[in-house]
């Protein structure tokens, strides 16, 4: 099946409310336990992110992919949520874009030893001199840049955001 005829099968099986971003069943499937005018909710997590799927003839989707493909007639390779929530599928809050573009709008690393993207402490070799704040960032080409080593988390954090500006990143990036 080629992706047009997916496309097609999807608006004939799916109907979508924009006002709430969720998908329906339009068409009854047999042997499915949904019913025409059932709201597909299911909820899968992926990387700690959470997504609505959808199943037709025993295929699971994630429904902004599926949303997108009946609005505008083709499958992108990556859809952003610009806001961030995988569950808000409304149309206007989704972006086709690349993956490096994507990266570019992700939420805080709950991992981070600052709470900033892109900067951590680096203790002093020096027993008795405090340590420095790096700040780095990747490039559009996906090299990692140094921007460089700051005496307090301030001067890194504004660093850090004149290159998030220079390097075109999402302005939610790390906000959420």
């Amino acid at each position: 099946m080629n992706e047009q005829q997916l496309i097609q099968l999807f608006r004939e099986y799916f109907s979508y409310n924009p006002n709430t971003g969720m998908l329906a069943m339009a068409k009854k499937v047999k042997y499915s336990k949904r019913h025409v005018g059932d709201i597909l909710d299911t909820i899968a997590k992926v990387n700690n992110n959470e997504y609505y799927h959808v199943r037709l003839f025993q295929q699971t989707y994630k429904a902004h992919r599926v949303i997108w493909a009946m609005h505008y007639g083709y499958m992108p390779d990556t859809i952003d949520h610009n806001d961030g929530n995988g569950l808000n599928n409304r149309i206007e809050n989704l972006r086709d874009t690349t993956q490096a573009d994507n990266c570019k709008n992700r939420s805080h690393q709950v991992n981070s030893s600052t709470g900033y993207s892109g900067i951590t402490y680096v203790k002093s070799r020096t027993e008795g001199k405090p340590g420095r704040y790096l700040a780095r960032i990747n490039s559009e080409s996906g090299k990692r840049i140094t921007l460089g080593r700051y005496d307090t988390l301030e001067e890194a954090i504004t660093a850090r955001r004149d290159a998030e500006a220079k390097y075109n990143y999402h302005e939610n990036h790390c906000t959420r």
